[in-house]
């Protein structure tokens, strides 16, 4: 354990490194992560990078680049829900009419439900600000999860108001999704290897699309089709939300975590021996003050 002075020390080279452009986060940025790139075990397996042959096969992934064990866990569960929720997403695209008719919504207010749903989108910055704070494995937990019950509730939806309400919080979920999966991808992934990832999972979601339309085209036309089609989505989105659970918190957030408690308590070090000298100075002057009001008295 670090002493105050040793704290102090150490704040005060990362600040002088920082000033000289030589920040200690830049492993995290650069692709060498070190000994930081630690699985959840403990264990240091930032040179245990492998490829996985299979995965060549999926000719829209392209040419993977090995990685670490925590990285193939990372790409796989943030891709999966991608391409799930991409697929629900579409669905009120491309079955609109379905949707239309079999919920009584007129002509001239089909154009506002659409609007009024894609709003969802703002609330998603909400979510993006939470997990600057308490961390970007929280907030993917909630939207999963989110989003999953708010596709169930569409696939019920009795009046246009349920339906529009549900698909608006499923927007949100949605959009929060992809914002933090592109930024866990950032933090977690080195230079060389971030950029396919991007790209593997944005070829994942066009699949799920693609996905949504073949099956819109087997049943989207029968009269409770489009409610089938949602409710097919649902599980597997529950199955991903539970395993989600296995996914590990990003590097650089972790390490920023750890680096802001150090800074707080080299501070509050700091500062504890001055506040002690003031204090024992002001009793100093205090006794002072009484022993010469004594000998006036005398």
């Amino acid at each position: 354990k670090k002493t105050g002075k040793g704290r102090q020390a150490a704040m005060g080279s990362r600040i002088r490194a920082e000033d000289r452009g030589d920040d200690d986060t830049a492993p995290f940025l650069n692709g060498d992560a070190g000994t930081r790139d630690r699985d959840d075990k403990g264990l240091n397996d930032h040179a245990k990078k492998y490829e996985k042959p299979w995965v060549r096969y999926l000719l829209i992934l392209g040419n993977p680049p090995p990685l670490t064990s925590r990285q193939w866990r990372v790409f796989s569960l943030l891709s999966l829900a991608g391409l799930f929720t991409t697929y629900d997403d579409t669905l009120k695209s491309v079955a609109v009419d379905e949707i239309q008719e079999s919920l009584h919504i007129p002509d001239d207010s089909i154009s506002y439900v659409i609007g009024l749903v894609r709003l969802g989108v703002i609330l998603s910055v909400f979510f993006n600000l939470a997990a600057d704070t308490h961390g970007r494995r929280p907030l993917l937990l909630a939207t999963i999860c989110g989003f999953a019950v708010m596709t169930a509730f569409t696939a019920f939806a009795l009046n246009v108001y349920w339906f529009a309400i549900a698909q608006f919080f499923a927007k949100m979920f949605i959009q929060a999704e992809y914002l933090l999966s592109n930024i866990s991808i950032l933090e977690e992934f080195d230079v060389g290897t971030r950029g396919w990832a991007l790209g593997a999972i944005a070829s994942l979601c066009v699949m799920g699309s693609a996905l949504c339309i073949l099956a819109y085209g087997f049943i989207g036309a029968y009269p409770f089709g489009w409610r089938v089609l949602y409710a097919v989505g649902v599980l597997p989105l529950m199955i991903l939300a539970y395993l989600r659970k296995n996914l590990p918190e990003t590097r650089l957030f972790h390490h920023r975590q750890e680096q802001r408690a150090d800074d707080a308590e080299a501070a509050s070090s700091s500062s504890t021996p001055s506040a002690t000298a003031a204090g024992a100075l002001w009793r100093g002057d205090e006794k002072k003050e009484r022993g010469g009001a004594g000998n006036r008295e005398v």
